[in-house]
């Protein structure tokens, strides 16, 4: 069996990645690496280093995603409002270019919906 550390940074990479909409190539660019050590890392074919780590960990904090992998032996995520908001509105750009990357399918009506509760709207306003 792998090493649990890093099946753990390799959850915790795709499952990042996967929340805030990116592919491996914008992550990848993001992180400064190539897309195939993201890639590895991911299928914990190969190590990632430290600083490669908790710099993405510091981008899916700037998106609105929060994941505490270190202090317990669970992957906690915490998901904040404007990173629902950002993932609602990515996915109509998506959509309308013909390219969706948000793992979840809304529809028109549900992303309008969650747009409205985001900014604070009640509904039918």
């Amino acid at each position: 069996m792998k090493n649990i550390e890093n099946i753990k940074i390799a959850v915790v990479l795709r499952a990042g990645r996967a929340i805030i909409g990116m592919t491996q190539e914008e992550l990848a660019q993001l992180l400064g690496i190539a897309k195939s050590t993201l890639a590895r890392a991911e299928t914990i074919a190969a190590p990632v280093k430290a600083d490669i780590y908790f710099k993405a960990l510091r981008i899916f904090k700037q998106k609105g995603v929060e994941i505490d992998p270190i202090y317990t032996d669970n992957i906690d995520i915490k998901v904040t409002k404007t990173a629902l908001f950002n993932i609602g509105v990515q996915q109509e750009n998506e959509e309308r270019k013909g390219r969706n990357t948000v793992p979840a399918k809304l529809s028109k009506e549900d992303s309008d919906r969650l747009r409205n509760l985001m900014m604070g709207k009640k509904e039918g306003e």
